[in-house]
């Protein structure tokens, strides 16, 4: 028995239900008891989106004998550091079972007899550096990815028939554009090197995603659906004050103050003689253009009409229109 490696188990499991409940405490979405973990090694937490696919039903029913039949799942142990989705399927209605049965595969997770299933699972062993940077790992991970995967979970409970996407590898995909921040949790600090730039921060980027996902937010284009989900991460992100205005360090809000953005749109945004156009302008000129584009069909589709009646292909034979 090692009891240095139970002492400092027991001692990073006690700092991961603090951070679980001061979680629960912020915000209203998590839910969190003590009584959820099993030991230090095992810790979990619910959320209301997870409760809404699968509503507790008290007592002491469902795989866990809390009444509750899903939960995410810390598992901190020597060389382990995961997060992840479990059902308990033993306890549920045939309904609820098979509920569980199209949540697995819209998640891509194998299918399984279990009394358990793993909807999705995260290592992040990964990213820690050091045996006590748990509950930031969590925190980084709440934020983007756990944050993310509830988007998908609350669009995947309006439509079951949904796929439920991963988180797309921004760090993999950098923008491009040099005006546009990698963005940041502390913007501005303008800087000169060659010419004005502004302290960056990718973890801004993740969390805008996170937030809104990886639609473009002014035409909807979405670069996972349209060419698959390895390049969802191609999204740019847009901050709605033109830095060029931020003369002192300020904190960014990554929910409000970016949004994801295609780069057409993204140019079209900072194309404005002077500052930028805001995304209700730039919707704007796209509905000017349906309209448009629509009074223009009608009017061909007339004018088309007009020209076939008296076009010999309009008549019989190989021509026939």
């Amino acid at each position: 028995m090692n009891i240095g490696k139970d002492i400092g188990r027991d001692l990073t499991g006690g700092l991961i239900i603090d951070w679980c409940a001061q979680l629960a405490q912020q915000d209203g979405e998590f839910v969190f008891m003590n009584s959820f973990a099993s030991g230090y090694g095992r810790i979990r937490f619910s959320t209301r989106t997870l409760e809404a696919a699968f509503p507790p039903s008290g007592g002491t029913a469902g795989f866990w004998k809390n009444g509750r039949h899903a939960f995410y799942e810390i598992r901190h142990q020597t060389g382990v550091f995961q997060v992840a989705c479990l059902v308990g399927i033993s306890g549920l209605g045939l309904r609820k079972q098979k509920a569980c049965r199209q949540l697995l595969a819209a998640a891509g997770a194998e299918d399984t007899r279990d009394d358990c299933a793993v909807v999705k699972a995260w290592d992040l062993l990964p990213f820690l550096s050091s045996s006590f940077q748990e509950a930031d790992a969590l925190s980084d991970f709440a934020g983007c990815e756990l944050q993310f995967f509830q988007r998908e979970l609350r669009a995947w409970l309006d439509d079951p028939a949904r796929r439920i996407r991963n988180f797309p590898g921004l760090e993999l995909h950098p923008v491009g554009n040099l005006e546009l921040p990698e963005t940041v949790y502390m913007e501005g600090a303008l800087k000169t090197i060659l010419t004005d730039r502004f302290e960056r921060n990718r973890q801004a980027r993740r969390q805008c995603v996170a937030v809104h996902g990886t639609a473009c937010a002014v035409c909807g284009f979405d670069f996972g659906l349209v060419y698959g989900e390895e390049f969802a991460g191609k999204i740019e992100v847009h901050h709605r004050k033109p830095l060029s205005e931020i003369r002192e360090e300020y904190t960014v809000n990554p929910g409000e103050d970016l949004i994801p953005v295609c780069p057409n749109c993204h140019l079209i945004l900072h194309s404005k003689a002077e500052g930028v156009f805001t995304v209700a302008e730039v919707k704007n000129f796209l509905n000017h253009q349906d309209v448009a584009a629509e009074a223009g069909k009608d009017a061909s589709v007339v004018h088309h009409q007009t020209d076939l009646q008296d076009s010999p292909i309009r008549h019989g034979g190989a021509g026939k229109y």
